[in-house]
This record gives structure tokens, sequence and C-alpha cells, in this order.
């Protein structure tokens, strides 16, 4: 009997540990992009006041990256920006791990129940080359794989963008 229960358990641990790697496939092979597919990625960031709104462009077709950032509480803080370019081997690596970390399935909406004007966000606007927008909003809640992400965006393109 004490032998039949640890088969069933053993069993129903193997079903399961079966059906969340083939969730994980078939999410991956449905929404796999790739580097043809996205024509711009713009990211806006706000983390509280003291901080500045940042903002990010990166256009996969002239293979650059393009900085903003301005100060609200100061007065007369001219937009500051930069530019970068990357390869196409960073852009392909890219890709690569955003299909591995779900992000152009992210749904289009996280945010937290407690109000706040203060809270930081991320807004992300993904343009696919089909002119197809996906929106993603970040207000104080975020994906769980944000922080992998950020990883992602930070060694490919040199800017902690998330």
């Amino acid at each position: 009997m004490k032998k039949k229960k640890k088969t069933i358990i053993f069993m129903t641990f193997l079903i399961i540990i079966i059906l969340i790697f083939t969730i994980f496939t078939i999410k991956y092979f449905t929404y796999k992009k790739n580097i043809d597919d996205i024509k711009i990625i713009e990211v806006s960031t706000y983390k509280g006041y003291l901080f500045p709104s940042n903002k990010y462009i990166i256009d996969f077709d002239k293979n650059s990256v393009t900085y903003s950032y301005k100060y609200y509480h100061k007065e007369n803080d001219d937009n500051q920006i930069s530019s970068r370019n990357f390869t196409k081997e960073d852009a392909e690596y890219f890709i690569e791990k955003a299909n591995l970390y779900g992000f152009f399935y992210w749904k289009e909406s996280y945010k937290t129940k407690n109000g706040g004007h203060d809270l930081p966000y991320t807004h992300i606007y993904i343009t696919f080359k089909d002119n197809f927008i996906q929106d993603i909003y970040c207000y104080a809640k975020f994906p769980l794989t944000y922080d992998l992400m950020s990883d992602v965006f930070y060694e490919t393109f040199g800017y902690n963008i998330l």
C-alpha cells in the first residue's frame, strides 16, 4: 500500500513536470519572433520623484539605441540625449533571450491595486514590421521575467533600460 502511494505521487509529479515543459515549449515556438519581425522597441521609465524620466528608442532597422532623459522637478532642465549603435549579433542575442523569457507575450497591463502618483512605471511599445504595435504598461507591478529582461537589455544595449 505504501509503495503504491509513492508511485502515485511520483507519477503525479512527473506528469506536472511534463505538462509545464510542454506549455513552455508551445509558448516558445508559438510566439517566437526573429530579428526581421521587429522594427522599433520604445521604452519609457520613471523610478520616482528624484529620478529622471527616461526614454529609449531601439531601432532594429538602423541598429541604434537613442536615450533621452528629463528631470521634471527641475526648472530649465534640457532633455539630455545620447545614442549608440549595436551589431546584428547583439540584436540576434536580444531576440533569442526575449523569446526565451516570453517578452513578446507579456500582458498589456500590469498595475498594482495600491494607487499613487509617484510609483515607478515602465511603458513599452513594440512596433513590428507589419506595423502592429504591442503596448505593455507596468505601473508598480511587473511581469515575472522583468528582471531577467532587464539584464538582457543591459547586456545587449549597454543601458539599464527597464
